[in-house]
């Protein structure tokens, strides 16, 4: 049996280390594909805010990003495309996420009749 002094070292050591264990970040991985084709999404990005931390998916759509768990979450942009906010679920470190095109609208241009930049 520890002396008490030894027991007391032990303790202190394991309370140490206690925010070191609940500190562990797993990592989730995954593809971005097209909502409509299934198409994968080259060079989105996915931002995870709770870590500040972010990624862009490759030409294959795949990524992997480091995360604090379940009830985490990772958006997820990419131009002309509507954003995504994945919310994270237990046992789950797979993802296949489909975003969907998100289409503007766009006035005509208006251009002068005339313009004295150019001259013939």
């Amino acid at each position: 049996m520890p002396s008490g002094r030894t027991a007391f070292v032990l303790i202190i050591l394991l309370c140490l280390q206690a925010p070191a264990l609940w500190a562990q970040h797993t990592e989730i991985e995954g593809y971005i594909r097209h909502g409509t084709t299934d198409a994968p999404i080259a060079y989105a990005t996915e931002y995870n805010r709770h870590l500040k931390q972010g990624t862009i998916s490759n030409p294959d759509g795949y990524f992997s990003l480091k995360v604090s768990g379940p009830g985490d979450s990772v958006q997820v942009r990419f131009v002309g495309f509507r954003d995504y906010e994945l919310s994270l679920s237990a046992n789950v470190d797979f993802y296949t996420i489909h975003i969907e095109e998100s289409a503007l609208m766009l006035d005509e241009p208006s251009l002068p009749k005339t313009n004295p930049t150019f001259t013939t």
